[in-house]
């Protein structure tokens, strides 16, 4: 355990340096921008309304397309005059955080050898280092994601009712901050409906749903209530998702091939989609050509939008989930590619095997039974008397994986960018290294 520990946060601290040197080098030494601005999208805005009493409002009206999470980590610092520079270096604690956590899921998993390799291949990672410099949302996704994933491999572990309450506080949590791992609540409730009933556990089945459910009720009801009293309609997440899908249509459209970036960047799609407004009767679209809100009258229209075009255009999905897919995985790879290859293919390559190995059970698991006492800190339920099952552990990372991935190929692809995938690289990191420990 102490060696687990050591290890944990010898590894985080050297991600911290290796972030904080990359702030200093990049904005004090090169003179780039100052760190923040244009990556942050109107969340530093809406804190910095929040602490002058004009409420959750962007461009002078309330929005509901950039959802809470972020914000309120960004309220602390967004009363500093120069709050970019906080923002960064607290980014920077995040991702060496999520690096730390990577490490000690891996040593529960495979082993303590194997958990600095993938430590280190997140904390040296050149995306998950240069986004932790910018105002990205997927940097303060991707440790939520890993704590909820941790999670759920935990309720695995146990059916004790605190590790599903923070299964459904984490995914409250992490859905209020990047939508589009919306799915992957219900993605946990089909997998503990479908283990407590082969197990026969009816009545641990029925608390933990309770349990998970009032964990999350509590986390997004506050926003869920303001946003039903703001608009006059029910938002959960966000009422970004019609928009999101119009305007990776039109990327898909105005590019040349299933691998090729559209032409003329973003900025023409969302031309496209203003034009679809239009000829639905809409005069003007305020926050629309920023990409920073959609009002709750478009957002219904390009749902419904959304839907008819799904159903009418179910010939070119393939096309769009290689297209989005490829984009959410290497995102601007033409303009670096072999950046993109040389470290994604490997691990993608390693975590294929790890999922394939750990469904068949040879992912050489030698902590596997310290599963529940090292894997999740913030769930105690108590251990099953037996070592889990060792793809109790790999099907949770590899849904996690799956969902933001299909997610983003089918609806939630936007803008060609690497900051997309940073969300689910923790637990790509921890599948890699049960693949290159498979015997």
């Amino acid at each position: 355990m102490r060696r687990v520990s050591r290890i944990t946060l010898a590894v985080a601290a050297f991600a911290l340096m290796v972030r904080v040197a990359y702030i200093l080098v990049a904005f004090l030494l090169l003179g780039k921008d100052a760190p923040g601005g244009p990556p942050h999208d109107g969340y530093l805005e809406i804190a910095q309304n929040l602490l002058a009493g004009r409420g959750y409002t962007l461009l002078g009206e309330p929005n509901f397309f950039r959802p809470p999470t972020y914000v309120v980590f960004l309220l602390p610092f967004a009363a500093f005059p120069r709050a970019e520079w906080t923002i960064v270096f607290a980014q920077a604690i995040l991702g060496a955080a999520t690096c730390g956590l990577v490490t000690r899921m891996t040593a529960s998993l495979v082993s303590t050898r194997y958990a600095v390799a993938a430590g280190l291949a997140l904390a040296l990672c050149p995306w998950h280092v240069h986004f932790a410099a910018n105002g990205m949302v997927q940097v303060l996704a991707g440790l939520l994601v890993t704590l909820f994933t941790m999670s759920w491999v935990a309720s695995r572990a146990s059916q004790g009712v605190p590790s599903s309450a923070a299964c459904g506080a984490l995914y409250g949590a992490s859905g209020m901050c990047h939508p589009a791992g919306a799915l992957i609540g219900p993605a946990w409730v089909v997998d503990h409906v479908l283990r407590t009933l082969r197990r026969g556990r009816h009545r641990d089945g029925v608390l933990g749903l309770l349990a998970f459910s009032a964990a999350f009720a509590v986390i997004v009801a506050p926003w869920v209530v303001r946003n039903r009293l703001a608009s006059g309609t029910w938002i959960l997440f966000s009422n970004a998702g019609g928009f999101q899908y119009a305007v990776g249509t039109s990327l898909v459209e105005r590019s040349k091939g299933p691998l090729s970036l559209p032409n003329g960047g973003v900025y023409p799609a969302l031309d496209d989609v203003q034009g679809e407004l239009r000829a639905a009767g809409f005069t003007e679209s305020q926050t629309l050509g920023t990409y920073k809100g959609v009002a709750p009258l478009e957002a219904a229209f390009l749902r419904r939008w959304t839907v008819n075009h799904f159903l009418r255009n179910l010939t070119s999905l393939p096309r769009r989930l290689v297209q989005h897919g490829w984009w959410f995985w290497f995102g601007d790879s033409i303009v670096s590619p072999w950046w993109h290859l040389l470290y994604k293919v490997p691990l993608l390559v390693l975590a294929a095997i790890g999922v394939w190995s750990g469904l068949r059970r040879s992912v050489h698991c030698v902590e596997a039974d310290a599963l529940q006492r090292h894997l999740s800190p913030i769930a105690s339920g108590q251990p099953s008397g037996s070592s889990p099952p060792r793809q109790g552990a790999i099907v949770p990372l590899a849904i996690v994986i799956l969902v933001f991935w299909l997610t983003h190929a089918t609806i939630a692809a936007f803008i060609p960018h690497a900051a997309y995938c940073l969300t689910v690289l923790p637990p790509l990191c921890v599948l890699a290294a049960a693949g290159a420990a498979t015997e």
